[in-house]
């Protein structure tokens, strides 16, 4: 059985630039990682059709068609399978403020990147 820590966190950021029009121009590089279970190897093979990593997200401007987030689950060889935080990934229900992330395990890029989902270290979370 997988367990997996329930984490809140929250992250706001506020543009602070501008590029001399209406627009906000912000530049940020953020990247995050966690590991469980005491970093003990994960064997998400048998799962990973079946299982996703979800999460919410606020929004204060309307409905998220996407956004400029990666996730990559690394193994213990170094290698990463990455998946972007596209449309099809957002969902909500009846309000427009919170939106559902679902990213399914299966539809990270294993093979293109070699990553072994039997060995799995870490998930990481990019901007």
């Amino acid at each position: 059985m997988l367990k997996i820590p329930q984490k809140t966190f929250s992250l706001g950021l506020t543009p602070s630039t501008s590029n001399g029009t209406n627009k906000k121009v912000v530049v940020i590089g953020l990247a995050w990682e966690y590991g469980w279970d005491g970093w003990a190897p994960k064997d998400l093979s048998m799962i990973m059709n079946k299982a996703a990593i979800q999460f919410k997200v606020y929004s204060t401007g309307g409905k998220i068609a996407g956004l400029p987030l990666a996730a990559a689950m690394e193994d213990y060889a170094g290698k990463a399978a990455w998946i972007g935080f596209a449309g099809k990934y957002i969902s909500y229900k009846n309000d427009e403020t919170w939106a559902t992330v679902t990213l399914p395990i299966g539809d990270f890029d294993w093979d293109m990147f070699d990553a072994d989902p039997s060995n799995v270290k870490t998930d990481a979370y990019s901007i």
